[in-house]
């Protein structure tokens, strides 16, 4: 996946920091950075139990994006890949991300945005409850406008990778 290559090669240049991803699934990505300070959520026990055997270092909770269980200003970087589409309050999450990121610290959003997409993601409005993704879904409703965006890919209209700066 061209997102998840991306991230790695992000975080490769950021030397040893401590990262929270949310909605973590399996952590493939994680196994580039076997020195790495990971602490992973997902409100999958199945995902939690996989990943803590493939890591037993890093520290990988059940829990919800919505309610982190974390300190404030714990972690440098928050990876939150093809999460907020898929859950209840994604504006309580980003506010929860940002809570436990530190003062400087980033949080990376990859995730279909369909700002230019909403001739196809209207009509698919209705299959996307059967798959749980909201469409149409739009992450400048969920980032609020003090957040300082360091940058926005896209792959042709269709943007799905975003790099935020806390302040």
């Amino acid at each position: 996946m061209p997102s998840k290559r991306r991230l790695v090669d992000y975080v490769s240049e950021k030397g040893e920091i401590s990262i929270l991803d949310i909605g973590m699934g399996q952590a493939q990505w994680w196994k580039n950075f076997p020195k790495m300070n990971f602490s992973g959520i997902d409100t999958s026990i199945k995902m939690v139990n996989y990943t803590e055997k493939i890591y037993p270092n890093a520290r990988v909770v059940k829990g919800s994006a919505e309610k982190l269980p974390f300190q404030d200003q714990t972690f440098d970087l928050i990876v939150m890949a093809h999460v907020l589409s898929v859950i209840d309050n994604p504006k309580k999450a980003f506010c929860e991300a940002k809570r436990v990121t530190k003062n400087d610290g980033e949080i990376i959003i990859i995730n279909h945005d369909s700002t230019n997409w909403k001739w196809i993601d209207i009509p698919l409005s209705w299959f996307s409850k059967l798959v749980r993704v909201k469409l149409p879904f739009y992450l400048e409703d969920i980032i609020p406008n003090n957040t300082k965006i360091i940058s926005s890919n896209s792959i042709g209209v269709f943007k799905y990778f975003t790099f935020l700066r806390l302040k």
